[in-house]
């Protein structure tokens, strides 16, 4: 028999695997692998238009993969498939205003309560994020005038106002500052605030097309990690900087697309891009690595067949168990 007052030891056994239940269940949700800041790289790709309701959505939607949005509808259909969502704001200038007619700073504050809430709703990661696209003014003709400066400060005023609200900011910009600036110190401010992440679209896939595979995978590497070297100018810590490849198929300014390549050609070039830039983010310990184009838009000719298995290349190529071309 117990003593009096003792617990019988089923019933002890009853109540730790209750409290444990219970536990569990009160503790605020664990972030997936693919959202954490780090330690490692995180890749991120762009699905806030043009991908919901895709077939390339059935490929980029799953576990493991971290999907930019801006919509509930397009949150919940991927976080419904197993993907991890992030915020996306697509008109940074609605904020700001232009570099030439920038914005009062009261009227670019006043937006920092909604474009936290977005970064909230949008985030399935403990920390929530938010990428603005995209920076204007990053190469100016120095010194800068007025408005420019202005501009400029309102884009540093939004980023401290957001990390001040424990909103991670990632800063999309088309451009790296000219080396010579007399203005880093402001670039390398923004940095304590956002992630500065380079789009780097200016290359040439036709060019690298005509390469072997380990010199077409050496050709991509060097360039990318000499532009990333560069940025590392101007940023506090490369855990800070970022880089966006594109997976267009038709382009309207740039010739880093599919460039009218077959599809055999096209998934190697798919394979061996993604192959280099992971090769720069590990040695560079970038935080973040985004790709872009995954779209399908007819008005500028993002209608490709085969989309979906070039993303699907994509993801075997940044981990094998992610997707397998073999299977579709």
């Amino acid at each position: 028999m117990c003593r009096t007052g003792s617990i019988p030891r089923g019933m002890r056994r009853f109540r730790l695997v209750l409290l444990t239940l219970l536990a569990a269940a009160l503790a605020p949700a664990t972030a997936s692998a693919a959202c954490p800041d780090g330690p490692g790289t995180v890749w991120v790709d762009y699905a806030a238009y043009a991908v919901y309701d895709t077939p390339v959505e059935s490929i980029l939607a799953r576990p493991g993969t971290l999907l930019a949005v801006q919509n509930p509808k397009w949150r919940d259909s991927y976080q419904a498939k197993g993907a991890d969502t992030v915020g996306w704001y697509m008109r940074l200038l609605s904020i700001v205003g232009t570099v030439k007619d920038p914005k009062p700073r009261s009227q670019v504050l006043a937006k920092v309560l909604q474009l936290t809430t977005l970064a909230r709703e949008m985030t399935s990661c403990t920390r929530p994020w938010l990428t603005l696209n995209e920076m204007q003014a990053v190469q100016v003709h120095e010194p800068a005038t007025y408005a420019q400066r202005r501009f400029r400060a309102n884009v540093l005023a939004l980023a401290k106002a957001l990390d001040n609200r424990g909103v991670r900011v990632l800063l999309l910009m088309p451009r790296i500052p000219f080396e010579k600036t007399r203005y880093r110190s402001y670039w390398r401010e923004l940095s304590t605030h956002a992630d500065l992440v380079y789009e780097a679209y200016t290359w040439s896939s036709l060019t690298v097309n005509r390469l072997g595979d380990i010199a077409a995978r050496n050709y991509l590497r060097n360039k990318w990690t000499e532009t990333m070297q560069r940025l590392k100018r101007f940023v506090v810590s490369m855990r800070h900087a970022g880089i966006v490849i594109p997976y267009w198929s038709r382009p309207r300014r740039a010739p880093s697309g599919r460039e009218n390549l077959s599809d055999a050609r096209w998934f190697r070039l798919t394979r061996i891009k993604t192959l280099a830039v992971g090769d720069v983010a590990r040695a560079m310990d970038l935080g973040t690595i985004w790709s872009w184009g995954w779209q399908t838009n007819p008005k500028v000719g993002e209608v490709d067949p085969d989309k979906p298995m070039a993303a699907c290349y994509y993801l075997q190529a940044r981990d094998p168990s992610l997707c397998d071309p073999a299977t579709l």
